[in-house]
């Protein structure tokens, strides 16, 4: 069958975006399924493809929605839909067969997809092209005469720049593991902004994994390697301690 693909993409003309990566050829898989072997470059901030059919060619540009899955400078990356309004590129960090690592650069349409489902977190108007911010409410126990209602008074809000989000796919499961961010305490550990241990690899992980055997193992490795299973790889090797 002939290629519709310039007459799908006609109209993603390349003068319209800037591009600086270099072209690679590699297979990509579209979302209509048909697999190409193309010349492709990408910018992943943008969530966009580039794509030619040739090297010389002009080349057209994909978004995000439009492929399920290619392979760029050493790294396979998926496309996976966030919310209903936005579909971006993750990077494999670890695939195995019973679970995969990912992970996503931050950018504004990603930060503002989190904030949309989060009951924690807003988009903080301090975001900028290259920056990122969320922010929570922060609340104080009240100071009121003994024998008075405690009263908690909110003071504000906190931010906090995210600088690196990962990902987990494990026993169906699949959904944000942890968000690195520039604040020494962070959520995702249990507040303390250190090598997490037996406690915090529970909290990060319970909700994961459900069968208790396999939660001890991962932990006992963690403890025994002295791995932080913040950092995606060593998350990965500790839990091969029973997934492959």
């Amino acid at each position: 069958m002939k290629s519709l693909l310039p007459l799908i993409f006609f109209f993603f003309s390349v003068n319209a975006f800037a591009q600086t990566e270099a072209f690679e050829q590699q297979y990509v898989i579209l979302n209509t399924g048909e697999e190409r072997s193309l010349w492709i470059s990408m910018d992943e901030q943008a969530d966009l493809l580039y794509i030619k059919e040739n090297k010389e060619d002009e080349p057209f540009v994909l978004e995000a929605a439009d492929v399920k899955t290619f392979s760029y400078a050493g790294f396979r990356y998926y496309t996976v839909p966030l919310s209903d309004s936005y579909t971006t590129f993750l990077k494999v960090l670890h695939e195995g067969d019973e679970f995969a690592v990912l992970e996503k650069e931050p950018n504004y349409k990603m930060i503002r997809a989190i904030a949309e489902v989060s009951q924690i977190w807003a988009l903080s108007r301090n975001s900028t092209e290259d920056e990122f911010y969320l922010s929570y409410r922060l609340s104080f126990p009240g100071t009121g005469a003994p024998g008075s209602a405690d009263l908690s008074t909110a003071v504000g809000r906190r931010e906090f720049k995210v600088e690196r989000l990962v990902f987990l796919a494990i026993e169906g499961n699949f959904k944000l593991y942890y968000m690195e961010t520039d604040e020494r305490t962070n959520i995702f550990d249990n507040g303390k902004g250190v090598r997490p241990k037996d406690k915090m690899i529970e909290i990060m992980l319970d909700s994961f994994i459900k069968d208790t055997r396999k939660l001890l193992a991962v932990q006992h490795k963690a403890r025994r390697e002295k791995l932080d299973i913040r950092d995606p790889y060593e998350l990965a090797e500790a839990l091969e301690a029973v997934y492959q």
